[in-house]
């Protein structure tokens, strides 16, 4: 006999994009951004039960950074030839520009002015064409950071680094959701802000989640001799992966690893399976496999029968 109980399932939200899924089941995204980074989930069915499998896509993205060659002030003479080098490096390639003082293109030679020498002071920045959070360096005076905030899907609005319940925004920009639930589910925003304006980027984010299910079939009688290890198998599925225990004819539940040695050396594997090593007639009885996760559970049973030789 199976039983399951289910309490709730969520959906993976599928983001519009150019999905294929062919015949023999190999999904295929075309040009991939960095919102098709997460978990995909497949789940497919045989004459015997159903598995699943939980890829996990991480989209390899690094910022802009720029690389610094030599001092950052520069002194030169009038009528000399000047020349900056702008090193950028980041994934997808960075694109690189420069803005000079008056917002014109630079020329060969600087402008005089009445000491024969002078400094001049240079934007030089790198960012990336999706998301502006641009690594500013304002030579030499010093440029006001990068200002950036987080909305939670609840509308709580995150400022500064900071701790609140599970949810940790760290000093570099970072937000750290720990022990995630079905009710992290939503949209979180993050802002970027410094003095040439402002960008935003939304992160949908979808928890997956599936009940338990035993999926190997348990026949509803087994018969061993006595004398003759036997093990019985117990596979489950499920998102967050499932507890397995057994329940014995004398109504003794036992998890992995926890060894009971009353009727003949009964005990668990990591793996879920309940082995016993010598079986008795006494062993003889109904054992029931639990597969539980907090959405909910599922149950099944079969009858030992443990015979002479």
């Amino acid at each position: 006999m199976i039983e399951c109980i289910k309490i709730c399932l969520f959906f993976i939200l599928s983001p519009e994009r150019s999905v294929t899924v062919f015949s023999n089941g190999t999904l295929r995204i075309v040009q991939l951004t960095e919102k098709d980074g997460g978990h995909y989930l497949c789940m497919f069915q045989r004459p015997n039960g159903e598995d699943m499998e939980l890829f996990q896509v991480e989209v390899l993205m690094t910022p802009p950074k720029i690389k610094h060659l030599g001092s950052a002030q520069k002194r030169v003479t009038y009528g000399e030839n000047v020349q900056v080098d702008c090193v950028a490096s980041g994934l997808p390639d960075p694109e690189v520009s420069w803005s000079l003082p008056d917002g014109t293109i630079i020329n060969n030679a600087l402008q005089s002015d009445d000491s024969g020498t002078r400094f001049r002071r240079y934007v030089m920045f790198a960012e990336k064409p999706s998301f502006a959070m641009p690594n500013i360096e304002i030579l030499p005076i010093k440029q006001d950071g990068t200002t950036i905030t987080w909305t939670l899907p609840n509308g709580l609005v995150l400022d500064k680094p900071q701790t609140i319940g599970r949810t940790t925004f760290l000093s570099n920009g970072t937000l750290q959701l720990r022990e995630v639930a079905t009710f992290d589910r939503g949209t979180y925003v993050c802002q970027a802000m410094n003095t040439f304006g402002s960008s935003t980027l939304s992160y949908p984010v979808a928890v997956t989640v599936y009940p338990p299910r035993i999926t190997n079939a348990l026949p509803s009688i087994t018969r061993v001799h006595r004398g003759s290890p036997v093990t019985l198998n117990c596979i489950a599925a499920g998102i967050p992966k499932p507890e397995i225990t057994w329940t014995l004819p004398g109504r003794t539940t036992l998890v992995p690893n926890n060894r009971f040695t009353a009727q003949g050396g009964i005990h668990m594997t990591v793996e879920g399976s309940l082995v016993i090593k010598d079986p008795m007639l006494m062993n003889s009885g109904i054992y029931k496999c639990n597969a539980k996760n907090p959405l909910g559970r599922c149950l099944n049973e079969l009858y030992l029968t443990i015979i002479r030789m």
